[in-house]
């Protein structure tokens, strides 16, 4: 049995307790045995074959001699030395006085011949994960090497065994003599005990034997005809392989030899040797045996649990009469949500052995749960929620005292909020599973859980613990549980230290029962209490600390997903125009607005220099711009206007008779008139928009060096502009501005040509004939097919859509400032003006 509090082993039995599959023999070889059995054989025949009461050493390295290779010596030198290095690792090993010497790694020629001398039986080529095995059921330290390190410790470093032999056995998996085709059948049996002997599919998946006669019939190579030959002298009725082993046949392939180490504690592991029939008989065989043995290991942890918490089962329970799908008490799953038939998640592994046979869900299938943790701060939830998925008794999972320890009773956890400074006592700790809740909280008690029970049941001296913190001294004291009944309003079991056996039952395999089992019932001593366990309050005290354990029924979402859309064409029709009547009655007001700004801008212009005899170049720019932006207003009005009033006289009368293909595709067009019409705007209100700001920019400037130069002068003579000046300069880059602004606009919206409407036909498409305001002229074959990178995309710019700037602004930008808007960029200084900030003095 694993130790895993204090020695720190792993929570599986398995692992400690292997399974040999031997080929052959009867059943009535299989055998228990207290050690380590595997396929080895010793460097030497010579060696002793027998050693009763045998000392081990482990090496994890090799013996050789290491020669260097970048001097030049005599050979005779070379192996003198090499002699003698040998000579001298081995006397120290011979001072220590083993009778076995198991090496991971090879061992040179020389010292196996010291060691054949001294009476030390060698074994070479070893696994580290079999040293590690023999290391702990033998006491042995596993040496990195032979230097230092025996002196310090001496012969407390070997391990011991009650006996060491090498056995052979006849490989019957592989040759058998004659025809008789009776022993190639095989029955096989699945992990819930159904034999099926005579289902084909696994007939048919395993090998079949091979017969000496086929075999010496047909073409062979060397070592498989060597193998028949020796198989038929040896005979069928030898099935151990001694007798090839004194006859020399088990050279040929027809016997193996086992190493085995016997009589070692049976607390620190065994091995069980099967025999009876075929290797792949008895690989399955050794699966189900492995189940087993993790399901009977299992119910005695959960049964000392039960007994701890006073469980029982009703009176008037009945045993189900479908087969049970789980390894622990009373467990129901119950029926699949939504009728699904999936089996159920087993850690993700798509291994074909950790499935059952039958193809049915049994308790091999149920070895694992999902959960969802959530940790919560005064109902809030302080982390996200995380998806876990526990494998029992593997490293994905942890003992129920691990957890206790680690997770609640452990006050310097930190919580994965960086932001949350708060402790384990004010968090809560949900797992979420199915329909199921189980919310964990952890108390501060008034006293301190009284401990002198606990020393006495155990009768073990009190380790020391004067090396560690207060802290960890309350960490590694017992746990103690109770049970509170919330329906009776009292406690119903005594105080209690949990034993060995639960404090390294599998968490895994306790969130299971307390999610599924619903038929066990308090049994309190003294109290007449006996609701159900699941709805009970149970308590985990450590010192002065208790964890609160509570389950609640939740009632889970889930996402369903549609695999097609329901599709209103009236809605959306209906949708469509209204947001035309709304475009219409906003594109109005932007309208105005922009009349009124082109008024007022116009105003102050001619009111600058309304004295003067002769304007100036730069107010009459300024002036022919602002009357063209005018008239493109003017006329944009008007076509946005009428083609609203054509779509909606056009589209609301129905399906005007027409069906097929002409009825989508005039649906399609009425539903992307609205996002057009949106774009549309938006494209010429920034057009204007940059426009007007770039002629009051020059405006600003011109009234600034009117009211700098002109002031106190009664005439309207026009002062000539200062050069460097910083006015003048700003009205010289105003001009730029518009000058650029009007070729980049003329060459990619062509907002002049746009004022007029083709002739509009009576089966044309919505746009048919007009200019767009790329330049091209729209047709029915491409209107309803438009997208935003056909329509407005730049050839000569490329727009980075990951930037946080809508790309339409962008590619305004793009069109303005890109060194292709002016043929002969000039560099002018212009005047620094101070940065603003937030928060800074202006």
């Amino acid at each position: 049995e694993p130790d895993v509090k204090n020695k720190g082993d792993l929570l599986d039995i398995r692992p400690y307790c292997k399974i040999k599959v031997i080929p052959g023999g009867s059943v009535e070889d299989s055998a228990y045995m207290s050690g380590v059995i595997f396929r080895k054989n010793v460097s030497h025949k010579k060696m002793a074959r027998i050693i009763p009461n045998a000392k081990i050493m482990l090496l994890s390295g090799g013996i050789e001699y290491t020669r260097s290779e970048n001097r030049i010596a005599s050979l005779d030198t070379l192996l003198e030395q090499e002699e003698r290095y040998m000579e001298i690792l081995v006397t120290k090993i011979f001072k220590l006085r083993p009778n076995i010497l198991i090496v991971g790694k090879s061992v040179s020629r020389k010292a196996q011949e010291l060691l054949l001398r001294a009476n030390i039986v060698l074994i070479q080529h070893v696994k580290p994960t079999l040293i590690t095995r023999i290391a702990r059921q033998t006491g042995a330290t596993v040496l990195s090497s032979t230097d230092h390190v025996m002196n310090q410790f001496g012969s407390t470093m070997l391990g011991t065994c009650r006996r060491f032999r090498l056995v052979a056995f006849r490989d019957n998996d592989i040759w058998v003599d004659g025809g008789d085709e009776s022993n190639n059948e095989v029955i096989l049996t699945d992990p819930i005990g159904q034999i099926s002997s005579n289902d084909p599919k696994p007939k048919e998946a395993l090998p079949e034997k091979k017969s000496v006669a086929s075999l010496l019939s047909c073409k062979l190579q060397n070592h498989e005809r060597q193998a028949a030959l020796a198989a038929r002298k040896l005979g069928e009725d030898v099935r151990d392989g001694t007798d090839a082993v004194k006859s020399g046949l088990a050279k040929r392939g027809v016997a193996k030899t086992y190493v085995m180490i016997e009589g070692c504690p049976k607390e620190l592991g065994c091995t069980v040797v099967l025999r009876g029939a075929s290797r792949p008989a008895l690989k399955l065989v050794k699966r189900v045996l492995r189940f087993m043995i993790n399901a009977a290991y299992n119910m005695k942890l959960e049964t000392s649990y039960i007994l701890e918490r006073c469980g029982r089962l009703a009176e008037t329970y009945e045993i189900p009469s479908t087969p049970c799908c789980s390894s622990s008490l009373c467990v129901n799953f119950g029926q699949p949500p939504n009728n699904r038939k999936a089996r159920p998640w087993n850690g993700g592994r798509n291994d074909p052995a950790q499935r059952s046979i039958s193809g049915k869900i049994t308790p091999l299938d149920h070895q694992a749960i999902l959960i969802t943790s959530v940790w919560m701060t005064d109902k809030t939830q302080c982390c996200p929620a995380e998806v876990k998925g526990i494998c029992y008794y593997s490293m994905q999972d942890v003992s129920l005292g691990q957890f206790l320890r680690d997770s609640c009773f452990n006050l310097s956890l930190k919580c994965q909020n960086p932001s949350c400074k708060k402790s384990v006592i004010d968090h809560s700790l949900s797992f979420i599973h199915n329909n199921g809740l189980i919310n964990i909280t952890v108390e501060r008690l008034d006293n301190p859980i009284p401990t002198s029970n606990f020393k006495s049941e155990q009768n073990e001296p009190e380790p020391s613990l004067n090396t560690k913190t207060d802290d960890e001294k309350e960490l590694d004291g017992p746990i103690a549980t109770w049970t509170y009944c919330p329906h009776c309003k009292i406690v119903v079991t005594p105080l209690v230290f949990i034993s060995k056996q639960s404090w390294q039952w599998s968490f895994g395999k306790f969130l299971e029962v307390y999610f599924y089992n619903r038929d066990a019932i308090m049994n309190a001593p003294g109290h007449c209490c006996s609701c159900q366990m699941q709805r009970s309050v149970l308590y985990f005290g450590c010192g002065n600390l208790a964890a609160r354990f509570t389950y609640e029924d939740i009632a889970p979402y889930s996402v369903f997903c549609r695999r097609h859309l329901p599709f209103d064409e009236a809605f959306h029709r209906s949708h469509s125009l209204q947001e035309l009547n709304h475009i219409s009655t906003t594109s109005s007001t932007l309208f105005v607005k922009f009349d009124r700004q082109i008024e007022a801008i116009t105003r102050e212009t001619r009111e600058l220099f309304g004295s003067a005899l002769n304007k100036p170049d730069h107010l009459q720019n300024v002036l022919s711009e602002l009357n063209l932006i005018g008239a493109e207003v003017h006329n944009a009005s008007q076509v946005l206007q009428e083609k609203i009033s054509t779509v909606v006289s056009k589209y609301s009368k129905g399906d005007n008779g027409k069906r097929g293909d002409a009825k989508c595709e005039y649906n399609e067009a009425l539903f992307n008139f609205p996002w057009f019409a949106r774009r549309y705007l938006f494209m010429l209100s920034s057009a204007w928009n940059e426009r007007l700001s770039a002629a009051g920019q020059a405006v600003s400037a011109m009234k600034k060096i009117h009211h700098s130069s002109g002031s106190g002068r009664t005439d309207s003579a026009v002062v000539p502009v200062i050069v460097g000046d910083a006015n003048a300069e700003d009205v010289i880059d105003g001009m730029k501005k518009i000058r650029q602004l009007q070729e980049s606009y003329a060459r990619t919206y062509n907002v002049r040509s746009m004022t007029l409407l083709r002739n509009l036909k009576e089966d044309a498409g919505l746009f048919e004939d007009n200019l767009l305001p790329d330049g091209r002229i729209a047709t029915i074959e491409n209107e309803a097919e438009m997208d935003d990178e056909e329509f407005y995309s730049d050839p000569e710019n490329d727009i980075d859509f990951e930037e946080d700037v809508d790309a339409d602004v962008l590619a305004s930008r793009n069109r303005i400032y890109s060194p292709t808007s002016s043929s002969t960029p000039s560099v002018r200084p212009t005047r620094q003006r101070p940065k603003k900030s937030l928060g800074t003095p202006r």
